[in-house]
């Protein structure tokens, strides 16, 4: 499944939702924003997101929130930086996550391509 932005980016209010052992490919458009969640709501954590850059060189920005649909740069709970894998807790190391949904934005100064698993 592969997510161009210029289709989400029409429409803000879009979420895409990860499913657990399906991967998913992302093309991101430079600065331009693509939001997503992951439902985390009584698993077991940690949450781990795998990523699978089809590119050498890479500025993948990404945002998490615990609670804003659309975590940015003014509103994230964790930033990271062309990481290859994320891995998240529980808040104060509950047994299992207690959240809905954990949120994502991916951002891009170049662009960039990549495949992400849960």
């Amino acid at each position: 499944m592969l997510h161009n932005l210029n289709k989400i980016a029409k429409a803000s209010t879009d979420v895409i939702q990860l499913i657990e052992d399906v991967p998913t490919d992302f093309e991101i458009v430079p600065e331009c924003d693509v939001s997503l969640r992951v439902p985390v709501k009584d698993r077991d954590p940690p949450l781990l997101l795998i990523f699978m850059f089809k590119q050498k060189k890479v500025d993948l920005i990404t945002y998490c929130s615990k609670t804003h649909r659309e975590p940015s740069e003014k509103n994230y709970h964790a930033k990271f930086q062309n990481k290859h894998k994320i891995v998240l807790m529980s808040s104060r190391n509950q047994e299992v996550f207690k959240e809905d949904y954990i949120y994502f934005t991916f951002r891009s100064i170049t662009g960039c391509a990549f495949r992400v698993s849960v």
